[in-house]
């Protein structure tokens, strides 16, 4: 096996604003490429300024324990350096040009960065955060999946790992789905949609609580998930601002929609999912105890889990005209 390392190494003294080199180390492994990386740079190696980490799929599938370790074992490195989980090759993702930045790890670095604007993602993807869910009970690392699509750099979905190894890919439909169900605050659109004309957009920000029991041998979970936000734009309903009964009636069929959908993702994550992407496990064991070598990822599999959806509209923006 050869591991490939690009870096990108920028030239401070360069007449040209942020002119910068990628500079790539192939080893048989992760320290050698250093070696390999000073045979071709005149400058001194030096981390501690990375925007984004950048893991190709191949190398997320086989572990990231080795990147992990000697990043962490290295003080200078960036903690909070965003981590992304690319289609192909990282090098091929890192040549890619993006206009008005000085790097693509700039660009990538910046889009996670806001990426908890919509679809209900949370603020941390962090290398910090990573390693943290990774080696907590009951927890299981998520991270940003990033493509060239339409000669654009573009998120795609979701890397879900079991501990330090990814073991599927989740699409975007899907993650606003699983983000709901899983992180707390996030904000993000949602559509009650009949056809290409009759539409309504509400903009929410998500609130999650989760209650844990046992029964016997049996785990049962409630998960409510508040939605409460603005509607930002309404082509379907007559009379939406000015009729309570109106707003009641879509706030009612919201929720129907929202809960259907969260159910429908855990009956597909307990029939084809081998992880507790939804990190209940966390949850049950900080109530009956760590350490006392549960299966989290069994347990939480196995076990009765139950949705409830509240949507509250505060707003409508400047109403209809």
């Amino acid at each position: 096996m050869l591991y490939s390392v690009p870096l990108r190494i920028y030239f401070s003294e360069s007449k040209f604003e942020n002119e910068s080199k990628l500079v790539i180390a192939d080893a048989i492994n992760l320290g050698e490429t250093r070696n390999r990386r000073q045979l071709q740079s005149s400058k001194r190696f030096i981390l501690g300024l990375e925007k984004a980490l950048i893991v190709s799929e191949k190398a997320a599938r086989f572990g990231v324990s080795n990147i992990i370790d000697i990043l962490l074992n290295n003080p200078s490195v960036n903690d909070n350096a965003r981590m992304v989980v690319c289609n192909g090759k990282a090098k091929d993702i890192m040549q890619y040009e993006v206009k008005k930045f000085s790097g693509t790890e700039e660009f990538i670095g910046t889009l996670i960065e806001h990426l908890n604007q919509f679809n209900f993602f949370p603020e941390d993807y962090t290398l910090m955060n990573f390693i943290i869910l990774s080696s907590s009970e009951g927890k299981t690392p998520v991270l940003p999946y990033i493509d060239i699509v339409d000669n654009e750099l573009k998120i795609t979905g979701l890397a879900v790992f079991n501990k330090d190894k990814m073991i599927r890919k989740l699409a975007m439909e899907d993650v606003k789905v699983l983000n709901l169900l899983r992180e707390n605050g996030g904000k993000g659109i949602l559509t009650i949609q009949k056809n290409s004309k009759e539409y309504v957009n509400f903009y929410p920000k998500a609130k999650r609580k989760v209650k844990c029991s046992k029964q016997g041998n049996k785990y049962k979970f409630v998960i409510d998930i508040n939605l409460k936000g603005p509607i930002v734009s309404n082509e379907l309903y007559k009379d939406l601002d000015t009729d309570p009964k109106v707003i009641k009636q879509f706030e009612k069929e919201m929720e129907e929609q929202v809960k259907g959908k969260c159910e429908k993702f855990i009956g597909e994550m307990k029939d084809n999912y081998k992880v507790d992407v939804l990190q209940l496990g966390n949850i049950a064991a900080a109530k009956y105890g760590r350490e006392k070598g549960v299966d989290w990822n069994k347990e939480i599999l196995n076990s009765e889990i139950k949705v409830n959806v509240k949507v509250k509209v505060d707003s409508q923006g400047r109403g209809d005209y």
